[in-house]
């Protein structure tokens, strides 16, 4: 479950991804994160800080980059 910090979340279900990089999360590193039901080709977090909760459900995902993030809030990947 989420934590009740920031009542401001994204949500991005059901889609196929080839790329979520670093200047689509910087849009919502001040937010909760939602990724649910999604297959992502590459999934670069590289360098970010996460001031909310970030979410990850159900998801494939090819190739992740998180080197050098910060997950303020926490990080919670379920399968």
């Amino acid at each position: 479950m989420l934590a009740q910090k920031n009542e401001i979340m994204t949500c991005i279900e059901n889609q196929f991804l080839r790329r979520l990089d670093y200047h689509l999360a910087q849009e919502h590193i001040n937010e909760s994160l939602l990724l649910s039901n999604c297959v992502i080709e590459f999934l670069d977090l590289n360098s970010l800080e996460f001031l909310e909760d970030v979410v990850i459900r159900n998801c494939v995902i090819h190739k992740l980059v998180i080197y050098s993030s910060w997950f303020s809030g926490r990080l919670n990947y379920y399968l």
